[in-house]
């Protein structure tokens, strides 16, 4: 669907292909920071499972499961992040970002939404691990202790950010934004480890009591302004021929 943009939103006037196009969105900007200011806070809800990087596990492939490979060309260990997006037949494993993992980090695996799901994997430095994540009676599983405030995309868009790890991490049109709380109370948030979660990520997730507005609410009350915003950072297409 074709959305005509004024001069006034964006100093051309000329149709924009939304439907297949990436945008670029920062989630450090002003207008996202009021936007999380009221969001709700959130949890993970389910407990995860995590393991401790080593070199010599490195070296050895012990991570090969937890979708590490070792890159000839750069000499380091990566891992690949999936996602699972769509329903129904249209369910599939989709590359959300890759990065590279060191010894000391801690491999996260996000439990499984549906039979058949591919394995969400992604690292976390020791650190932050520690701080956001606290052990269980059962070896390897942890449960999350650390609070995020989280909003809905409000794009319509398939969008890409820059991811606070380095790198880019990209979301389709039904993902969510969020935004770490990372000082002592664990309330307020980051200016700047914000990130994607897709909406199979999202549902691992549940409401903190006591705090502000949905996703769903808040989107409702912000949304124009930002969508506005992020029509004026889509890419030109070119007239057809």
């Amino acid at each position: 669907m074709d959305h005509k943009v004024s001069d006034a939103e964006s100093g051309r006037d000329e149709n924009i292909q939304t439907e297949a196009k990436e945008i670029r969105v920062d989630l450090t900007e002003e207008a996202y920071t009021k936007r999380f200011e009221t969001a709700e806070y959130y949890i993970k809800k389910k407990v995860v499972s995590a393991v401790q990087v080593t070199e010599t596990g490195l070296e050895a492939g012990d991570y090969k499961g937890l979708d590490v490979e070792y890159d000839e060309e750069t000499g380091q260990y990566m891992i690949t992040t999936w996602v699972m997006r769509g329903e129904g037949a249209d369910r599939r494993a989709e590359v959300e970002d890759k990065r590279r993992v060191v010894p000391g980090e801690w491999i996260v695996t996000n439990p499984s939404q549906q039979p058949g799901d591919r394995a969400n994997n992604y690292p976390v430095p020791d650190e932050t691990f520690k701080k956001r994540y606290e052990a269980t009676d059962q070896p390897g599983q942890y449960r999350a202790k650390g609070k995020a405030r989280i909003i809905k995309n409000p794009t319509g868009q398939k969008v890409v950010i820059t991811a606070p790890w380095g790198g880019d991490q990209n979301g389709d049109e039904e993902c969510y934004f969020c935004a770490a709380c990372e000082d002592e109370t664990l309330e307020t948030i980051s200016p700047d480890n914000r990130y994607i979660l897709s909406a199979n990520d999202f549902a691992t997730y549940e409401v903190v009591e006591g705090a502000a507005e949905t996703p769903e609410q808040e989107h409702e009350k912000f949304g124009e302004a930002l969508i506005d915003q992020a029509q004026d950072n889509a890419p030109e297409t070119q007239p057809e021929s």
